[in-house]
């Protein structure tokens, strides 16, 4: 059993480690040239590896499926979804007209768009971009968590990340297709379905050419060391690698379904819905 427990990591280490040198993001030549950033990495991995294949077999529970993490880890997961992003209202004026309001979680002002956008037929699109971006990172921001980092994203890294994010989502329709299928799941009261587009949402941020996924780690960990990035970087692939080769999807799913009740993520992913039918054409 240990034996093909060690030939299935093996598999998830040279996919891993395949796609960081494919990736332009990743200075794999430095980092292949020293021994021991990649014994670092691969320890990092090994560990990931275990934890999660550990969960995907224990699923009855919350408690049972983060057991074997510490408290602060175990903590750390379960409150993942109180990280918010920005601040959005939908203001539905009396002259029939809507209006978007955008603030930081302090109220101050965000760069990256205007603080009140009146919506009609020429910001919809935009705007519906920007919904569905500020969903997207939140789930990044999951994944960082789930592979034991805590971050708080300064008002720069929001910026960079959201421009990143809306320039994804004009020439990805998968990912609008996956924030859509959370969407529809949340207002059916599904939290698994929600949980599965999360994990789409996800793998189709691994597996785009050129990883997106990295270049929006490093935005995320812009204040850490080049070769703390890189290991943060080889534990999320390998998480992400770890589903799918493990097939793992439904038990990751049924994990995070747990923790997502009452979150003000599925209060996002209703406000996309009444996002949806806000603007009214003739």
């Amino acid at each position: 059993m240990a034996s093909r427990s060690g030939d299935d990591f093996l598999k998830v280490e040279n996919e891993v480690f395949q796609k960081l040198k494919a990736d332009d993001e990743v200075d794999y030549k430095k980092f292949q040239s020293d021994p021991e950033a990649k014994k670092k990495a691969e320890a990092a991995m090994k560990k990931t590896y275990e934890e999660l294949t550990r969960m995907i077999a224990h699923t009855a529970s919350l408690d049972e499926a983060l057991g074997h993490l510490s408290p602060d880890r175990q903590d750390l997961i379960k409150t993942s979804f109180r990280l918010q992003s920005f601040n959005v209202d939908i203001q539905h004026e009396t002259d029939g007209s809507v209006n978007l309001r955008f603030a930081s979680l302090s109220g101050t002002p965000l760069s990256f768009v205007s603080s009140v956008v009146k919506l009609d037929s020429n910001t919809y699109e935009q705007n519906r971009y920007v919904l569905a971006a500020r969903i997207i990172f939140e789930v990044v921001m999951l994944l960082l968590n789930l592979i034991v980092l805590a971050v708080k994203p300064s008002s720069k890294a929001v910026a960079e990340a959201m421009e990143k994010i809306t320039t994804i989502l004009s020439f990805a329709d998968n990912f609008i297709d996956d924030v859509d299928k959370m969407v529809d799941a949340a207002r059916r009261d599904d939290n698994e379905g929600v949980a599965l587009a999360i994990i789409a949402c996800l793998v189709d941020l691994y597996k785009i050419v050129g990883s997106q996924l990295f270049s929006l780690f490093k935005i995320f960990l812009m204040d850490m060391s080049w070769l703390d990035i890189i290991i943060a970087i080889a534990q999320a692939a390998c998480y992400i690698a770890t589903i799918v080769l493990s097939a793992g999807a439904a038990a990751v799913a049924k994990v995070i379904s747990l923790f997502l009740d009452a979150t003000d993520f599925l209060r996002k992913l209703l406000q996309m819905e009444e996002f949806k039918g806000a603007l009214h054409t003739d």
